[in-house]
């Protein structure tokens, strides 16, 4: 997807993953990524997921809002399109922020609608039809605007929302088969 192109991309170009030692939490692990840092030795790699079965054999088990994870366990978490299934999802930004340790960072990506100042959120609808007319997706249960940030500063990260794509060419989006305008969320746990 074009969404997993660009974060490899900016992986490799604005991160140190692949050069110093890191204990990473993927979250809901995306394939071609799983593949990746798999094979990493530097990196400690715990992919994880509610359900676990639907992704790479070794992805383990974790739900988000009751986690059997020690505060500070990890230097890295990304956790890409998961918040917009989970009901109390301030709640599942908050536990990924004890996981991560004082110095730690990770990309939390969400569907965002950058139209939009305020995120929409309506728990009432359980009709597939209309979840997806809503909110994108037949099991979102809230479609993000732009206080997305607030919402992960209100969890106690420091977060920088990063529009990459920004860097590029419109021809280069093209050849890379980017979306546009999708920044990334990079946030950060206070030392």
């Amino acid at each position: 997807m074009e969404r997993h192109r660009a974060l490899w991309m900016y992986l490799e170009d604005k991160t140190d993953i692949y050069r110093k030692p890191v204990k990473l939490l993927h979250v809901a692990p995306e394939d071609m990524l799983f593949k990746r840092f798999a094979q990493e030795a530097n990196i400690d790699y715990y992919p994880a997921d509610i359900l676990p079965y639907l992704y790479q054999k070794g992805t383990k088990y974790l739900d988000l809002l009751d986690p059997d994870i020690p505060d500070n366990t990890f230097d890295v978490i990304l956790c890409n399109h998961v918040f917009a299934y989970i009901h109390d999802d301030k709640k599942a930004i908050r536990n990924v922020y004890k996981m991560l340790k004082p110095g730690g960072w990770g990309i939390l990506q969400v569907a965002l609608d950058p139209t939009k100042a305020e995120t929409h959120e309506d728990l009432t609808i359980t009709d597939p039809k209309e979840r997806e007319r809503v909110f994108g997706l037949n099991d979102h249960v809230r479609l993000y605007g732009l206080d997305y940030k607030d919402t992960l500063e209100a969890a106690g990260f420091e977060v920088r929302v990063d529009d990459y794509t920004a860097e590029f060419t419109d021809d280069e989006i093209f050849k890379y088969g980017f979306w546009k305008g999708d920044p990334f969320y990079v946030v950060t746990k206070k030392l």
